[in-house]
């Protein structure tokens, strides 16, 4: 589960997936999967997170 958090984490911060997309390209399911596992990891959402480490982007989706 680790490895798949970090890939997330990778494609937020090198793609303009929506989240859903990345959560299925990283296994994990859906977007509120994603959600869950990020937060529950690192206590972010993955909006929160894009923005972090991408602040010349908005993130898409909810």
């Amino acid at each position: 589960m680790r490895q798949r958090v970090d890939l997330a984490r990778h494609l937020l911060e090198t793609t303009d997936w929506p989240v859903d997309v990345v959560a299925e390209r990283a296994g994990l399911g859906t977007g509120v999967s994603l959600r869950r596992r990020l937060h529950s990891a690192i206590g972010v959402t993955p909006r929160a997170y894009r923005r972090t480490f991408r602040p010349d982007v908005t993130a898409a989706g909810p």
